[in-house]
């Protein structure tokens, strides 16, 4: 029986990988459906817009280029545009006096009339886009991709990009003097996923610039890095004034503090996944403008976060939290080193994986770099940990960790090792370990760093009984 190309097309869609974009997972199985397209001419025509119509890329070395290419082409088919899903852009320019693109004043003026946006916001694209000598073309290509579901966006002009996003997330009411119209890219109403990344900001970018992300309230996930959130930036982002559906919320190289986490988790009251990458403090302060007096860079605090972590978290199922970069780079104004703990989670049930510093938890320990565990601190439904280390210490306490017992429902244990750590496999025995195993993975490139793993697997019951 022939199946007609419907059919077909709506098989090999279900191919494209669902994964979480901002999960660790970063390899995506594409292979079937390059596989497809060798089967036969109709699987090649049928599968390769589903391939090469998800996803589109523009590197940071090439961004102007490829961003304007990109931009041409999605203006000249428009079919192409609705078929995008996942775009991952960076930032770039087009200046109306460059030479190697004679006609893109022309296609400025034709992608503007082609929007099917409110005038007034049309109109303010317009008077921004020809006010000046370079435009940004990432909110052309968002208002052209109008089912797109996850964006990815490195970009410098965060204050100028984002308030035309938040205006497409349907913030704006203008005055129409026409009768009110379901405008087809006004909203973005797919858009599930989003990531930003402002690293080449001097200092972390207030919150305030990336408020209108904070308030999709049809967020499913948000990374953000490179951010200051400090509880100092708060009163300058509007609350919330309805229920929030985030599940995961990433925030690397960020600065927040224990205010910050309270709002964190009273916004979003569906979040299952937290996790934090503190920045190096002093990038919460330009080093020119401070002279010493009340105006501190900030500085971390286990203590107070780990009273804020309980009284509105105990519902994280995935909880990280990443100090070792601040800790070890925030004391170039002073020595007011932390030495709080994040205290106990022994009360939160929901929390299945965790990746949190053993000095975070049990503090600096007897000054031999062993920590003094007290396994009563830990959720009793652990399932997964992870322990980071810079320096190559902790190896003994995952091992005694594992050898304790004391949490029934754990099955993996990683090690997770920086600035080139190595340790003795040799002295690793699966006799010391009854019932467990290990895995080494190969060296990341994590730049500027490498990063190692050694994981400790619990091996299944019917092979603990050969």
């Amino acid at each position: 029986m022939e199946f007609p190309e419907e059919i077909w097309t709506r098989i090999f869609s279900q191919l494209i990988p669902q994964n979480d974009p901002h999960s660790d997972e970063k390899d995506y199985p594409y292979r079937p459906l390059r596989t497809l397209c060798l089967v036969s001419r109709r699987f090649r025509r049928l599968a390769q817009p589903i391939l090469h119509h998800t996803v589109f890329m523009v590197e940071a070395r090439t961004p102007k280029q490829r961003g304007i290419k990109l931009l041409r082409t999605l203006h000249q088919s428009p079919s192409l545009a609705r078929a995008v899903r996942s775009l991952s852009l960076a930032s770039f320019c087009i200046s109306v006096e460059d030479q190697k693109f004679p006609d893109k004043a022309k296609l400025l003026d034709d992608v503007l009339r082609s929007l099917d946006i409110p005038s007034l916001l049309r109109d303010q694209l317009d008077i921004k886009s020809f006010s000046q000598e370079d435009v940004d073309g990432v909110p052309m290509i968002l208002a052209l991709t109008t089912a797109v579901q996850h964006v990815d966006i490195t970009m410098t002009e965060l204050d100028w990009h984002l308030h035309i996003s938040h205006q497409l997330a349907g913030s704006m009411q203008p005055d129409e003097p026409n009768p009110p119209r379901n405008y087809a890219n006004y909203g973005l109403p797919n858009l599930k996923h989003i990531s930003i990344n402002a690293e080449y900001s001097p200092m972390n970018t207030s919150i305030s610039y990336v408020e209108p992300a904070l308030l999709r309230s049809d967020l499913t996930s948000l990374r953000l890095a490179h951010v200051n959130w400090h509880s100092a930036w708060i009163e300058a982002v509007a609350r919330p004034s309805r229920t929030y559906n985030l599940h995961s919320l990433i925030l690397d190289d960020c600065i927040v503090d224990e205010v910050t986490l309270k709002d964190i988790l009273t916004w979003y009251p569906k979040l299952r996944r937290l996790s934090l990458m503190c920045a190096d403090g002093n990038s919460a302060v330009d080093p020119d403008d401070y002279d010493g007096g009340d105006e501190a860079p900030w500085t971390w605090r286990s203590g107070p976060f780990g009273d804020m972590l309980r009284e509105y978290g105990e519902q994280l199922e995935e909880f990280t939290l990443l100090t070792d970069f601040h800790r070890e780079r925030s004391y170039a104004f002073s020595t007011d080193e932390d030495e709080t703990v994040l205290g106990s989670f022994h009360d939160f049930s929901s929390l299945r994986k965790m990746e949190v510093s053993f000095r975070e938890l049990f503090g600096q320990g007897d000054g031999d770099g062993r920590a003094n565990m007290d396994m009563g601190l830990l959720p009793p439904n652990l399932e997964e940990i992870v322990i980071p280390s810079s320096h190559g210490a902790y190896f003994g306490e995952a091992i005694a960790l594992i050898q304790s017992h004391s949490l029934p429902k754990l099955r993996r244990v990683t090690l997770r090792f920086t600035c080139g750590c190595l340790w003795d496999l040799m002295a690793i025995s699966e006799k010391e370990i009854p019932g467990w195993t290990y895995l080494e993975r190969k060296l990341l490139d994590k730049m500027p760093i490498k990063v190692r793993y050694l994981n400790f697997v619990k091996l299944p019951i019917e092979q603990n009984l050969l």
